[in-house]
Formats: C-alpha cells, sequence, structure tokens
C-alpha cells in the first residue's frame, strides 16, 4: 500500500512529508477519534485532450462531457473538509484538468484549506500553460503529476516548463496499463468482490468526488453514466451526509464496480497506455 504513496515524495522536503509521515497518517484513518484520509481525487471536468481506449475513466465512450461548475466544486470541497480532521493529497483530475475552464479559481480556493495538506493536478501534459497558471503551480501546497504514455513529445516540453518555473512535478512514465476490460457484469460472489476490493487498495485509494456524490471507485462514475450499474450501490450523496455517513461509506468492503472491472482477479491482463480509439470504436 505505501509504495503508492512514491509518485508524490518528488521534492518532499517542500512539505517535510517522508514515507513514515505518510504511514502515521494512513494509521490514523480510524483510530484516537480522528478521521484522516490518505488521498481523495475530484472530478473537474470529462473533457479530454486524449481518447484513450483503456481509459478506466471510460473517458471517449461517457454520453456528455462537460465542466463542472466551479460553484459546485467550492460546495464539494467545503462538504468535505466539514467532516473529516485532514485529507493527505487532494488529486484533481479529468479528463484533462488543465482544459477546466475554472482551474485558477479553484486552485485559490483550495489552497487556503488548512485541512487539506497537499493538492496535485493530474495531467496529460498536452496543454499549454499560461503564464499566470505557471506562477499559481509554484504555491508550496501544489504539485502536477504528469502521465506520459510515450505517444506524443508534448508531455516532454510541458514538463521541462515546469521545472523551468520550479514547480514540483513527477513524471509516471507509464508504458503498460491493467486493463479493466468490458463494462459488462461479470457475476462474482460477494467473497471474490471482496478480495478484489482490498486487492485494489479501494478502501483508502480510491474514493472520488464527482457533482456532489462520493463515488467508490472512479469507474463507478462511467459505468453509472453509460447504465450498467445503480448509482446508489457505489456513492455517497456527501451534501446530505454527516461525518458518521462518510466514515460508514469507507468502511465498506465492496463495491458494484468491481463486479464490472478486470483489475486485481484472475482475469486481469495487460495493455499499452494511452491507445487510443479508433473512430468506428467510439
Amino acid at each position: 500500500m505505501y509504495a503508492m504513496w512514491a509518485y508524490h515524495l518528488e521534492n518532499e522536503n517542500r512539505r517535510n512529508l517522508s514515507v513514515t509521515d505518510l504511514k502515521e497518517k494512513y494509521n490514523e484513518l480510524f483510530y484516537n477519534n480522528k478521521f484522516v484520509l490518505p488521498r481523495m481525487t475530484m472530478v473537474l471536468t470529462t473533457r479530454c485532450t486524449y481518447r484513450c481506449k483503456e481509459c478506466i475513466e471510460m473517458i471517449p465512450y461517457l454520453r456528455k462531457h462537460e465542466d463542472v461548475a466551479k460553484e459546485e466544486i467550492f460546495q464539494d470541497i467545503d462538504n468535505l473538509v466539514s467532516n473529516i480532521d485532514e485529507c493527505v493529497f487532494l488529486e484533481l483530475i479529468g479528463g484533462e484538468p488543465f482544459l477546466y475552464k475554472d482551474l485558477d479559481a479553484v486552485l485559490a480556493y483550495v489552497v487556503k484549506e488548512d485541512k487539506i495538506r497537499n493538492v496535485a493536478i493530474v495531467t496529460n501534459g498536452t496543454v499549454t500553460l499560461s503564464e499566470e497558471m505557471l506562477s499559481m503551480l509554484k504555491h508550496e501546497k501544489l504539485s502536477v503529476i504528469v502521465s506520459d504514455y510515450g505517444i506524443s513529445d508534448k508531455p516532454g516540453t510541458f514538463v521541462d516548463k515546469l521545472r523551468e518555473y520550479g514547480i514540483c512535478v513527477n513524471v509516471l512514465y507509464e508504458q503498460e496499463w491493467f486493463s479493466a476490460g468490458s463494462c459488462e457484469k461479470r457475476n462474482r460472489g460477494m467473497e471474490e468482490l471482496r478480495r478484489q476490493y482490498d486487492k485494489c487498495h479501494a478502501p483508502w485509494w480510491c474514493k472520488t468526488i464527482y457533482k456532489g456524490a462520493m463515488y467508490a471507485c472512479i469507474r463507478s462514475i462511467g459505468l453509472y453514466d453509460l447504465g450498467y450499474i445503480d448509482e446508489k450501490q457505489d456513492l455517497l450523496e456527501i451534501r446530505s451526509n454527516c461525518r458518521e455517513g462518510i466514515e460508514e461509506f469507507f468502511k465498506r468492503d465492496w463495491c458494484e464496480a468491481c463486479d464490472h472491472c478486470d483489475w486485481y482477479t484472475e482475469d486481469h491482463r495487460y495493455c499499452r497506455a494511452g491507445e487510443q480509439v479508433n473512430s468506428s470504436e467510439s
């Protein structure tokens, strides 16, 4: 589990966080009357510059691609922090988050929140950033995680520019992904689903906020949009739930999305990262 923090640790002297710190934060989750989230992701937009065939969010196949209103984002941040003691990492994702037209406003809002210790923007590195955005990203609380799939030269140029500005950047050179497989239901038994959920680190690692709801897995968002699962199974409306409800959601030991995914099962296979959808496949 703790190895999964590694890509956050480059230049960590800026934040004085060590692996030991992270382990302690993780172990505090349900102890000492504290509710500390190791990681939370928040979707800002479902628009993207890529159309990745094996996207875990199924972005190319969604019925609609749109930005979340910044007022909704602010409300979701407020609802989250009012019900927790701390979030070690908040990751802002898409789609491609640098396409989000109000990213500057969201960053300005979230860096002022004391309960959120670190904020990372997860990007494919294909969007050219303005001077104003580059200056904003120098904030000590912010970092950028760049996924370079090896299909474009743009991420390299993007990373060079971030480093030129002294921005904390971490690069994932991904050549292979796990394939989640088709969206169809597998009809696995409950014990098998629980084992899969645990192996995927989903209890602590995969919770995602999107439009006022917390999803058990980021794949749940696309599965619901495409009609494969009932939204009630894999989400919690955070705008109408208290701390106890959110804690109980984190304590769940399975989710419906696992039955529509091959990660951490005997059926899992690898695929090329970033392979693009052909027009005939969309």
